[in-house]
Order: C-alpha cells, then sequence, then structure tokens
C-alpha cells in the first residue's frame, strides 16, 4: 500500500511539473531563411526542433507506459536519422521509419493540440529535408 501511494504521488508531481513546464514555452519561428541548401546546416535546426518538441512530450508522459516508450522510439529514429545524414549516407528507409515514428506519437499518444502541431509541422520540415536532400 505503501509503495503505491509514492508512485501515485510521484507520478502526479511529475504530472503537474510536466504541465506547467510546457506553459512556458512561447511560439517559435519557422524553418525559414535558407536560401542555398547545405546539407550539414540545414538539417540542423530541423532536428533540433524536433528533438526538443519530442522531449517536451517525453516530459509530459507518465513512465513506464506504452505512450512514453512510442516517444523514446521515435526519439531513437530521429537520432538514427541525424547520423546517417551527418555521415554522409542518405537513406529513404530511414527517413520513412523516422516520419512514421513522429506520426505515431501523433497518432496514438493523448497530446496537447499545441504538441500535436509542432511535430505535425517538424514532420512537414522533415519531409522538405529529405526533398532536398534527393534533388
Amino acid at each position: 500500500m505503501k509503495h503505491l501511494l509514492i508512485k501515485t504521488l510521484a507520478g502526479s508531481g511529475l504530472l503537474l511539473m510536466g504541465l506547467t513546464a510546457s506553459a512556458q514555452y512561447l511560439p517559435r519561428q519557422d524553418y525559414q531563411g535558407q536560401t542555398q541548401f547545405d546539407q550539414r546546416q540545414a538539417q540542423a535546426p530541423v532536428f533540433d526542433h524536433l528533438r526538443t518538441d519530442l522531449d517536451r512530450v517525453h516530459a509530459n508522459t507518465m513512465p513506464f507506459t506504452p505512450a512514453r516508450d512510442r516517444v523514446v522510439r521515435a526519439q531513437e529514429r530521429v537520432n538514427e536519422c541525424q547520423r546517417d545524414i551527418r555521415n554522409g549516407t542518405y537513406d529513404a528507409r530511414t527517413f520513412d521509419h523516422t516520419i512514421a515514428s513522429v506520426q505515431n506519437v501523433i497518432d496514438s499518444n493523448n497530446l496537447t493540440y499545441t504538441n500535436q502541431q509542432f511535430l505535425r509541422h517538424d514532420i512537414r520540415a522533415l519531409s522538405r529535408l529529405e526533398t532536398r536532400l534527393v534533388g
């Protein structure tokens, strides 16, 4: 009984902290200002924004749940995708898996409207980046 009470209090505390922390984020600038495509420079803001948004969702998700696992999987895919680009090894399959994992977080997790919109925007930016890499 004591362990259940401790877990409940800890989970409630994390949830409360996450909700108040997400309220402090300001709207951010769009992914603009890139006139000439440089693979290494252009990919950094896309992945930074995506990673920031996934970190915020991660902080607002209860530990040890399938929702948290989906976020962690998406974070791993994002890291893998960025690592491949840095190494100069573009792989369409990696991009597809990354986009699908982020979309799975949007579809399956109980996200705020703002977090959903940020992640959707990140997916569009990732798709534009992929188009630039291919073209």
